[in-house]
């Protein structure tokens, strides 16, 4: 009932006052000696002193109940003030009206909508206060570079501080670039941008910028290597060039050339004696050859004489005349060499066979009689 502003708080009798806190009863309850008293209050006397204010007899909670309708009506009706004095009720309403009007009330303090917000804020000023509380979530100021985070208010200038989505001006500003990219990006540009400062890739120990890099690299640095330009073949680094012994490096390169030319050498003598190991091989082989055709020209010679051949070989045709009876001989046959390699044709009469140059064979008739 402390909420509670009442209209000519002095003017109400004390009848309808609570003996404990002096203000109108608010939820009356009544113990049994017939003493009224606020809900409030009365329980929690009974709960220290259990005993009745008034006549101090004993009693318990359990002990109190409820007046009749009819006072507690009375006591609703008293006017009160709206407690937040928002100006809506001067003349007052009746006190049970109050939590209506409160449900509206201008000046009604509420909770923030943020529920990491711990403020109370009269409702009128509800919305002023959400669009300046630290807590409420607002939209990242790069959404047109791709920023989709909603930080707090209260952080948001520490989060437009580290915004991947945010543009900054390149590191090596100072050395010359000017180009801006997002801050998500740097690592990318910097990986090709020109005016960064990088170290010597030879590990000479100097930094340059990197447009300036491969110019020290090939024509300055005293790390970066070269060969000797008196003639051998050696490579070293620029710092040891002036103590370059030129005359021990070609003699390194001179003793190189007679091991490899010995090398080969040897793998030449090595293939001219297999080489004549094969030739020789092939030799015998001919030989032996040479040696089987000789005995088979000399066994067919005798297989010729053994068989009295040489008058057929001679004049074959008349051979056959006799044998049919025929007393005018035939004009003499064609024969062809059976020999493999031999493609002459001849009278039977001649002896080709015992004189082709291929190897000996017996003659084969070509005309029928």
């Amino acid at each position: 009932d402390h909420t509670f502003v009442y209209v000519n708080l002095d003017q109400i009798s004390e009848e309808m006052k609570d003996p404990i806190s002096k203000l109108p009863i608010y939820e009356p309850m009544e113990l049994p000696c017939q003493h009224t008293f606020s809900s409030s209050t009365i329980r929690a006397h009974l709960k220290s002193k259990g005993e009745c204010p008034l006549d101090q007899k004993k009693y318990k909670e359990s002990d109190l109940t409820n007046v009749s309708p009819a006072l507690k009506r009375i006591l609703d009706a008293l006017k009160v003030l709206c407690p937040f004095h928002c100006g809506a009720i001067p003349q007052g309403i009746n006190r049970d009206q109050l939590a209506g009007h409160l449900k509206t009330c201008s000046l009604f303090p509420i909770p923030c909508e943020n529920a990491s917000c711990r403020d109370l804020v009269a409702r009128s000023c509800l919305k002023s206060h959400v669009d300046v509380c630290g807590e409420t979530p607002v939209a990242c100021g790069n959404t047109g570079n791709g920023g989709t985070a909603k930080p707090l208010r209260k952080v948001s200038s520490d989060h437009a501080a580290t915004c991947d989505y945010a543009q900054v001006p390149c590191e090596s500003k100072a050395s010359g670039c000017k180009e801006t990219i997002l801050r998500g990006k740097i690592a990318e540009h910097n990986s090709t941008c020109q005016f960064l400062t990088v170290p010597c890739g030879n590990t000479c120990g100097k930094t340059f910028l990197r447009k300036d890099l491969a110019s020290h690299m090939d024509h300055e640095c005293e790390q970066r290597k070269i060969s000797c330009t008196a003639g051998c073949a050696a490579t070293m680094k620029a710092c040891e060039s002036r103590g370059h012994n030129c005359v021990a490096a070609l003699r390194g390169s001179l003793s190189q050339a007679e091991a490899s030319l010995a090398t080969a050498q040897k793998q030449l003598a090595d293939t001219r004696l297999t080489a004549h190991s094969q030739l020789q091989a092939k030799d015998v082989a001919i030989a032996s050859l040479e040696e089987k055709l000789e005995a088979l020209v000399a066994v067919l010679s005798k297989t010729v004489n053994d068989n009295n051949l040489a008058k057929v070989l001679t004049d074959p045709a008349s051979v056959l005349a006799t044998r049919r009876g025929s007393k005018t001989a035939p004009p003499p046959a064609l024969a062809v060499c059976g020999n493999l390699g031999c493609d002459k044709s001849f009278a039977a009469c001649k002896n080709h066979g015992l004189a082709c140059q291929y190897h000996p064979g017996i003659l084969r008739m070509l005309n029928s009689v």
